[in-house]
């Protein structure tokens, strides 16, 4: 998850310092808390999905909603780089969407199942992966993704949608989805030549396990 503050900007530093033109943070709401991300001026903010994790650390659902809005109440203010804009990508298809586009940002990228900005329709869901048609403004492109699971597909959608904001070609953006595969611990196959499939995941909660095991 997201660094110490200190580590963080440590990192960072490093990367400019190698000439890396881009960073992508994971930002937990743990992290907004805590201030791991002081001193990052953030470009573009992305909502994925909201649940009912790390409740207990916020002391209820209200204050977890509204400590992962910080990121995009705080967007619009921070710090601006030359001809950047602050751009706001949000899952359409989210209950709580609406909360997350109250919010001021110079541009918004909405995406889902179906509509919004970047969507994926035609969209077929296999073991081993699944294929979608992409549709963005003015153009489509058919991707099959290696990754299975339809929560992987909302991955690539928000994927897709920073790489748009980005002004990055679909060409670009498909060669890149196609290329994407699986990290350790995350429906991680293991094949030992055994008859029944076995599969690591860190799904600990309800929603992730039941995410899990409709693939």
């Amino acid at each position: 998850t997201t660094l110490g503050p200190f580590f963080l900007q440590k990192i960072l530093r490093q990367m400019v310092n190698e000439a890396c033109t881009h960073a992508v943070l994971e930002v937990s709401s743990h992290a907004i808390i805590q201030n791991r991300i002081w001193g990052v001026n953030v470009d573009t903010a992305v909502f994925t999905n909201i649940g009912e994790d790390h409740l207990e650390y916020h002391g209820g659902f209200d204050n977890y909603l509204r400590t992962k809005g910080l990121l995009f109440s705080r967007l619009n203010r921070s710090r601006r780089k030359p001809r950047i804009p602050k751009v706001a990508i949000m899952n359409q298809d989210d209950p709580h969407f609406s909360y997350f586009d109250q919010f001021l940002a110079d541009k918004k990228f909405a995406y889902g199942m179906g509509s919004g900005s970047c969507s994926a329709i035609d969209l077929t869901l296999l073991p081993q992966g699944s294929s979608f048609v992409l549709r963005v403004p003015n153009n489509h492109v058919e991707i099959r993704l290696k990754l299975p699971g339809q929560f992987n597909v909302y991955n690539a959608l928000a994927a897709a949608a920073v790489a748009l904001s980005n002004n990055i070609n679909v060409t670009v953006i498909k060669t890149a989805l196609e290329k994407a595969s699986a990290i350790p611990g995350r429906f991680e196959t293991i094949d030992c030549g055994q008859p029944f499939t076995v599969v690591v995941d860190y799904a600990h909660t309800t929603e992730s396990l039941k995410s899990l095991l409709q693939l």
